[in-house]
């Protein structure tokens, strides 16, 4: 009898740690299933690139749905990704012109970089590319420097390495290409892929942006060639030249054609269409903001300020990697 009692209470045991085992996985998976490890900030992020010069543009507001954190984050929208000592400081200091100048003593060296998205994970990738570089710095022979195109493959293969858990960040970069001196713009998905193109956009509200900047910057998207007087003139007179009158239409004014794309007798590619636009420095900065007014209106995550960085080399004659930028705030709507 005292051995079927003790069975009884062995298998009385087992059969609540089963229950328990049981009701902890049920709580693990009904949890699990509540895990979000991803919070999107808002932000929206550009970059243009110009025969001369670069730009780099974001908004400050820091959101979280309907509910805004901070008006003037800056430092974790825009950051340069470089060797140099220069401290950027893209806080607003209350500067009467809101303009702020910096000299560089190498435009060259590395590039900046928007970033939107998660805050957190925007402010680890930071950590992580400047890390990155200040290493490889350190290791090579004279202080050697990352150029704008080697800091954007060291960015693409970081957001790559982190595929299986991403970074929730969407980034674009800007620099100078030292070999032809135009400005080098790239942008990016969440896991690495990225095109050098003219104009970029990433973060909230791209959807609108990136189709307005395109237009503003296209030299003509849609080319018209014919005269409706002559038109309906030759019409009327059973004169129909198709070549005269009809309409020219063209995918984009920036397109290059497929054989002016090679490069001498290599099997290498030029990307189809330019990678600059053809403005000055001036009216680059004017479409740009024009585009984020016209988003502000529309995107809740966009708004407050909008901040410009614009970088040029010294045209002096020489060789020097001298150069300044120069970082313009103008307002947006605060709603």
């Amino acid at each position: 009898q005292a051995t079927d009692t003790t069975n009884d209470t062995i298998t009385a045991v087992v059969m609540n740690s089963k229950l328990s085992v049981s009701l902890l996985f049920l709580h693990f998976i009904f949890s699990a299933a509540k895990f979000e490890p991803y919070e999107l900030n808002g932000g929206l992020v550009s970059a243009v690139a110009g025969k001369n010069y670069m730009l780099i543009a974001a908004d400050t507001r820091l959101s979280r749905g309907y509910e805004i954190l901070s008006r003037s984050h800056a430092d974790g929208r825009i950051w340069r990704a470089s060797s140099g000592r220069e401290n950027i400081n893209f806080k607003n200091n209350n500067n009467s012109n809101n303009e702020e100048y910096l000299p560089l003593s190498n435009v060259y060296d590395g590039a900046f970089i928007g970033t939107s998205g998660c805050h957190a994970d925007c402010d680890a990738l930071k950590r992580l590319i400047r890390c990155e570089i200040s290493t490889h710095s350190s290791w090579v022979a004279g202080g050697g420097y990352l150029s704008a195109s080697n800091t954007a493959n060291l960015l693409g293969s970081t957001l790559y390495q982190r595929r299986t858990f991403p970074f929730y960040a969407f980034c674009v970069l800007a620099g100078l290409d030292r070999e032809t001196g135009t400005g080098a713009v790239h942008v990016y998905d969440a896991i690495g892929s990225h095109e050098r193109v003219a104009v970029a956009a990433a973060g909230s509200g791209r959807e609108m942006l990136q189709p307005i900047l395109d237009r503003l910057f296209s030299t003509s998207n849609l080319r018209e060639v014919h005269n409706d007087d002559n038109a309906l003139e030759d019409a009327h007179n059973g004169n129909n030249n198709q070549h005269q009158h009809q309409h020219q239409r063209q995918k984009d004014g920036n397109a290059i054609a497929a054989a002016d794309q090679r490069r001498g007798s290599s099997l290498v590619l030029s990307p189809p269409v330019k990678t600059h636009v053809d403005c000055d420095v001036d009216e680059a900065v004017n479409l740009l903001v024009r585009g984020y007014r016209s988003v502000a209106e529309r995107d809740i995550g966009v708004g407050d300020e909008i901040i410009v960085c614009i970088m040029k080399a010294d045209v002096d004659g020489n060789s020097s990697c001298g150069g300044s930028v120069k970082v313009k705030r103008f307002p947006l709507k605060q709603h």
